[in-house]
């Protein structure tokens, strides 16, 4: 089983963001240290990250302690970029935008989604980006080239799910030791501390309020803004929510199954598609079954680079993965039956073309140290193998999805014993309750932060609005007219509940022949 990804990170790699200007109108020119005695310091500069066209952009670093608890000692820097809106009536609250994974490389990001998750905004107010703690070029930076250099090197060996596991816990060992040597405190780096940094941001510019955009572990990273800092955030969107209190990894093969369900019933229920496509749920079993029995080899190109891979292996488990991670994906959903009757009949092209997006996130916009640092301490710190064997044990059918991952399932402990994250904090597993104006979007779809848990979200958030978009994945505020109208709706009035009557006139995909 060759092609290896992380269960929360691949997908949908979103973005991040942060914050710019003062108070008042005026904004700090380039190479002004911002800050004071009782204020972080931010240093504009240049943008390390390729500058969309048409963009104004300013960018710059933010500099924080590493460890809060010892402010006089290391610090670190985070890389910002500040989007303009061109907007003569601008609004003085920006969103901050906070990025997925945990460990995506925000900036370097916004080249790419910058037409569908940024520009939308800039009608009236600007747009933060900012790399998080240990991602991005923000210094240090938490990448593990080691993980990636493997994942290039064996994607022509048909490794079992034990070799994989053990070979991904050599080298993640190899890039603890590198970064250890350097310095890097991972007790540091967590949600916490970054939802801090944030704060930091604010203060640093001169905000007096600002508006969260977080999606993923974005939402899990908002709320603990929203616990920790609630002064000063005006408003909250939360786009495909992971709260705090839910287990992960108990929750991926349930999660995973319930969305393929949906995804099975909703072709199932299509007269076309299940004209075009019969039986669809029993043709891609068995098309693992075979697949991991007798694997097959494909070329895959990475979208990013153009970079080309040859003679990748591709079995079943690839398979399984394939569709987890393209459930994430709501333009990709109509295009999935297909590609199983494909590959069940011996074509693997598509399904490489589509993967090919999967490694260049991985490639290009991840940071795995920074994944694995939060991971530890503020998820796999309150669960044990015992209960993730427990959860898994009922869905036999989906055990590729984990047993090969050093990242998943059982895997994982070993590498959080080796790792040195920070010891839990009780208050890392709980609900956050906020009465902030706050938007919850869920997608029927998605594969990893179900309907459920965008629920539970806004069970203890006093000023809610909680809406499940059909025929939607993961990341949901872009995907359309409709939801890109009710998000800015919200963010325009907080308190006033938006226009949803567009929601009535969305269906399930529309499926390709």
């Amino acid at each position: 089983m060759p092609m290896r990804t992380f269960i929360f990170a691949a997908g949908i790699m979103l973005a991040a963001a942060a914050a710019v200007a003062c108070a008042s109108s005026d904004t700090p020119e380039r190479g002004v240290l911002v800050g004071g005695k009782n204020r972080p310091g931010f240093q504009w500069g240049s943008c390390e990250f390729d500058i969309p066209v048409d963009a104004s952009v300013d960018c710059g670093y933010l500099t924080v302690p590493e460890d809060r608890s010892q402010p006089e000692r290391r610090h670190i820097r985070l890389h910002v970029g500040v989007f303009r809106t061109k907007a003569t009536e601008k609004a003085p609250d920006p969103i901050l935008y906070l990025g997925g994974g945990p460990g995506e490389n925000s900036t370097e990001a916004s080249s790419y989604f910058y037409k569908d998750y940024i520009e939308p905004f800039l009608k009236n107010r600007d747009f933060i980006v900012l790399d998080q703690r240990g991602t991005g070029y923000s210094q240090p930076h938490l990448d593990c080239p080691e993980l990636k250099d493997l994942y290039r090197q064996t994607l022509d060996e048909d490794l079992s799910r034990e070799e994989s596991r053990a070979k991904e816990m050599q080298v993640v060992t190899s890039c603890h030791d590198r970064l250890s040597s350097e310095g890097v405190n991972f007790a540091s780096y967590r949600s916490a501390e970054s939802a801090a940094d944030a704060n930091d941001l604010r203060l640093a510019l001169g905000y007096q309020s600002w508006n969260l955009y977080g999606v993923s572990y974005g939402t899990r990273l908002a709320l603990t803004v929203m616990r920790d800092f609630p002064q000063g955030v005006r408003s909250v969107v939360l786009d495909s929510s992971y709260p705090l209190q839910v287990n992960l990894y108990t929750g991926i093969e349930p999660n995973a199954r319930r969305a393929m369900d949906v995804f099975f019933s909703g072709c199932a229920a299509d007269a076309g598609c299940n004209s075009a496509y019969p039986h669809l749920r029993d043709v891609f079993f068995n098309t693992i079954a075979r697949l991991n029995a007798s694997p097959v080899r494909e070329t895959i190109a990475n979208p990013l680079t153009g970079f080309l891979y040859q003679d990748v292996v591709v079995d079943g488990d690839d398979l399984l993965n394939f569709l987890f991670q393209a459930l994430y994906s709501t333009d990709s959903i109509p295009v999935l039956p297909r590609v199983i009757y494909e590959v069940a009949n011996g074509d693997t092209h598509l399904m490489g073309q589509i993967m090919g997006g999967f490694l260049a996130e991985l490639e290009e916009l991840f940071s795995p140290g920074m994944h694995i640092s939060v991971q530890c301490s503020d998820e796999v710190a309150f669960t044990n193998v015992d209960e993730v064997a427990a959860a898994m044990a009922p869905y036999p059918e989906l055990a590729g999805l984990t047993e090969g991952e050093a990242f998943s399932g059982q895997g994982v402990f070993p590498v959080c014993q080796m790792w040195g994250a920070a010891p839990p904090d009780p208050k890392e597993n709980a609900p956050v309750s906020s009465d902030v104006p706050t938007l919850v979007l869920s997608g029927e779809y998605d594969p990893i932060t179900p309907p459920e848990w965008g629920q539970q979200v806004a069970d203890t958030l006093s000023r809610h609005f909680f809406y499940v978009f059909p025929g939607v994945g993961h990341g949901v505020a872009t995907v359309n007219d409709c939801t890109q109208a009710i998000m800015h709706a919200f963010v325009s009035n907080p308190g006033t509940e938006p226009d949803t009557s567009c929601i009535g006139g969305m269906s399930g995909p529309a499926w390709s022949d």
